[in-house]
């Protein structure tokens, strides 16, 4: 959806979609705001700062070596 998306209608994807996967953007906020399901992925920030927040979300700290295993267990988490 990068770069063919409105902001517009990033928001009515968001709301109506069953779960966000997203990295640390605006995708992520959105869905967390609309209480969708939300992972958010991160590297380099700190998603105890900048994650995605309430009991519908779950934050994933990238590494290559245990990213699948994260989001996994991330997926089972989500309420």
């Amino acid at each position: 959806l990068a770069g063919k998306t409105s902001l517009q209608e990033l928001k009515k994807i968001i709301k109506n979609a069953y779960l966000t996967i997203s990295t640390d953007s605006a995708a992520m906020h959105i869905s967390a705001v609309y209480k969708t399901p939300t992972i958010g992925i991160f590297n380099i920030t700190n998603p105890i700062v900048s994650g995605p927040f309430g009991p519908w979300s779950n934050s994933v700290l990238y590494s290559k070596k245990d990213l699948i295993n994260n989001l996994s267990n991330s997926l089972k988490n989500i309420k």
